[in-house]
């Protein structure tokens, strides 16, 4: 079996919403939160690791040992806060190899197993079932069947033995990053918080009229973040304080390069000018000024690359 491509951004354990960041077959990018009870991470910090998902297009991720003081089964996803919780052997296994395994899930106190309803329905229209025939085999509702189909609800563990046994297991979706990315990315659902930074507000308003949505972090290598639609350009903005750790900005510069994300450092600097690969330090004056300036920037930036 071919070895997958895993690249890893290690951050500083437990002072950001992130631990780790990990690019995935080149294509996916995983947000790792690392905590030992996945029941004690706050909600500020889950919503932050949320924010950061939806700013790369990432699935954020808990890994954990524990939930309310219980032991993490392996091959279980639970959530935290609308956040994907695995045990860090589990994430280390799907990182590796899509499992063979179904992707089973705990919600609402029940143990689920991810249907597929397009297969499902596909399936059962090819063997010249009804709804009623596949719902007196499972033992359950002609409604609940559509709901299966329709992606409206998953199969207890004794329905699902049933399903399986019924039409293989091709019906249900396997343990893998696309498939958790699939369930628990959620484009566009994150709130923006305000910024507790005054200036930053005022520069994501201002890059709001180029058409940019704005994100803010505290409790990450970055500040903020603007992007216009997905898929599309996406800018990471730091304001470098003169007396700022110079590993701060490594961290971000990192982060930009390997997420491929345009990272901008609002700086005393004299003058703006490009900072190695992917990164453009602005002067910092008027939030509209600067603006203006980060739009002109990365577009003479692309234009050159």
């Amino acid at each position: 079996m071919r070895a997958r491509s895993i690249r890893r951004v290690e951050l500083k354990t437990g002072k950001y919403c992130v631990d780790e960041v990990i690019i995935h077959e080149d294509t996916e990018i995983v947000l790792s939160k690392r905590v030992e009870d996945a029941s004690l991470l706050s909600r500020g910090m889950s919503e932050e690791l949320r924010a950061m998902g939806d700013f790369l297009e990432a699935l954020p991720v808990i890994s954990a040992e524990k939930i309310q003081g219980e032991r993490v089964e392996e091959g279980i996803v639970y959530s935290r806060h609308r956040i994907a919780v695995l045990s860090r052997r589990t994430l280390e296994e799907i990182l590796q190899r899509d499992s063979e395994e179904p992707l089973v899930y705990m919600d609402r106190g029940g143990i689920y197993v991810k249907v597929r309803g397009d297969v499902l329905r596909r399936l059962r229209e090819k063997r010249g079932l009804s709804r009623s025939d596949v719902a007196n085999e499972l033992r359950v509702s002609p409604r609940m069947v559509a709901r299966y189909e329709e992606n409206l609800s998953d199969a207890t563990l004794e329905v699902a033995e049933r399903l399986g046994n019924l039409f293989g297991p091709e019906v249900f979706e396997r343990l893998s990053i696309k498939a958790l990315k699939r369930f628990f990315y959620e484009s566009g659902t994150v709130s923006t918080t305000h910024p507790k930074d005054a200036y930053l507000g005022q520069l994501l308003v201002s890059l709001a009229r180029y058409g940019y949505r704005g994100y803010t972090f505290s409790r990450a290598p970055i500040d903020a973040g603007a992007k216009k639609s997905e898929g599309v350009l996406k800018i990471a903005i730091k304001k470098r304080e003169a007396q700022e750790d110079e590993q701060e900005l490594n961290l971000a510069r990192e982060l930009a390069e390997e997420t491929g994300t345009r990272l901008v450092v609002v700086s005393e600097a004299a003058e703006y000018r490009k900072y190695g690969e992917n990164c453009i330090v602005v002067p910092k004056s008027s939030a509209s000024e600067v603006a203006k300036r980060i739009i002109s920037q990365i577009s003479s930036f692309d234009e050159s690359s």
